[in-house]
């Protein structure tokens, strides 16, 4: 690990070759080639959100993205959303620094994380003090779960049904 840097950018301020080697990465992950990653990027992924990237020798071996979510014009919330490492780079601590530094931004912001995952995941995720989000009325789901980090039943925001915003974000996926 000690050749590997940790960035932490947002959209705006992503060079277009390290988005190039986003995408290539995600392809490793996903069915789509990095032409076709690289579309759904340019499609999906706002100025705002924040990129966490390790770098080892000039290529992207981990990324994660957190996804800002606002109500009213102030930040609400932050859907952890993607978190890889390249197949070459596993065993060496790379999604234990994305975790601790996603889990950073969220706690500095004063928000809360969610993210939606395969149920064998859970374990994982719970080592860095994410749980999840117990089923009110409509969240159900056999394959995935939701979880969160740092949520609260009470926000300092008024939104009537902050499930129904995280039932949306599951029908997304």
């Amino acid at each position: 690990m000690s050749s590997a840097k940790l960035l932490t950018v947002k959209t705006k301020k992503l060079k277009k070759n390290i988005i190039d080697k986003i995408c290539h990465l995600k392809s490793q992950h996903y069915k789509y080639n990095p032409k076709q990653q690289k579309i759904w990027f340019k499609k999906n992924v706002k100025d705002s959100y924040v990129h966490n990237i390790i770098m080892s020798k000039q290529k992207v071996v981990g990324y994660n993205c957190l996804r800002d979510f606002y109500i009213k014009k102030k930040l609400f919330f932050y859907l952890f959303d993607t978190i890889l490492i390249d197949n070459h780079f596993r065993k060496h601590g790379y999604s234990k620094l994305l975790m601790n530094k996603s889990n950073q931004i969220i706690k500095k912001k004063k928000v809360f994380g969610f993210l939606i995952c395969n149920k064998n995941m859970q374990k994982f995720y719970k080592k860095f003090q994410w749980k999840v989000l117990k089923s009110k009325n409509s969240i159900k789901s056999k394959k995935k779960i939701y979880m969160t980090y740092l949520f609260k039943n009470k926000t300092i925001f008024e939104v009537k049904n902050i499930y129904s915003v995280i039932e949306k974000l599951g029908n997304d996926k």
